[in-house]
């Protein structure tokens, strides 16, 4: 892959234990046809975990056959870093942390297939520059083989601050339930489509600094 039109320094860049996405699918039997039919229809639950918490960003269920229920996932950026992500105070406890959240452009690494140099879990997987298969970033991160794309929803990157609905008048502009104020959206791409997704797969995020380490 290719990396990037920069020359951070490998050393800047790796904070261990970034935010690890775990993206898994539970699979019931529903709707009743001949067996092995590919018009099989089952119930499918889609769920986006945050592997260090443990917190569930989404969890989607719908029906479908196995060749096209893959919908759109809808999460928040901060349903993954959580109130407290590192020792520089990144986090999305107040509003002015999820604010700032927003200033970020972000990059995801692919844990289920790792390439040479990326490292492992406590790198992120995305242990050099070019490991990083997509993601909102002034690059353009992509890659032509990995399962998903995960990009920023359509919230105004100027909407106020990231006010909780639920703790302040409901006039307060950029006030939002929970204060989420950071959307995601991920999708899955052809590659995705065609996989097999008989266990769950992991990916790596992590928040680009121009300067110091990548939470």
């Amino acid at each position: 892959m290719e990396g990037p039109a920069f020359s951070k320094p490998l050393k800047d860049k790796i904070n261990p234990w970034a935010p690890l996405i775990v993206l898994g699918i539970l699979i019931r039997a529903g709707v009743s046809v001949p067996h092995d039919s590919p018009h099989q229809v089952f119930n499918v639950t889609w769920r986006v975990t945050n592997l260090m918490t443990g917190q569930t960003a989404n969890a989607t269920s719908l029906l479908g056959t196995m060749t096209d229920a893959f919908p759109k996932l809808y999460f928040d950026l901060c349903d993954l870093i959580g109130d407290d992500w590192d020792e520089t105070g990144l986090g999305c406890r107040t509003p002015g942390g999820r604010k700032r959240a927003r200033t970020f452009d972000f990059y995801v690494c692919p844990g289920h297939t790792v390439p040479t140099g990326c490292g492992g879990p406590r790198e992120g997987y995305c242990g050099k520059w070019g490991c990083e298969t997509t993601g909102q970033a002034y690059w353009k991160p992509s890659s032509s083989w990995d399962l998903i794309s995960l990009k920023r929803g359509n919230t105004p990157r100027n909407q106020g601050p990231c006010y909780d609905s639920s703790a302040v008048s409901s006039g307060i502009q950029g006030a939002t339930p929970g204060g989420r104020c950071n959307p995601l959206v991920l999708e899955f791409t052809d590659a995705g489509k065609k996989a097999s997704w008989d266990g769950p797969k992991v990916w790596g995020l992590r928040l680009y600094r121009s300067t110091g380490t990548d939470p």
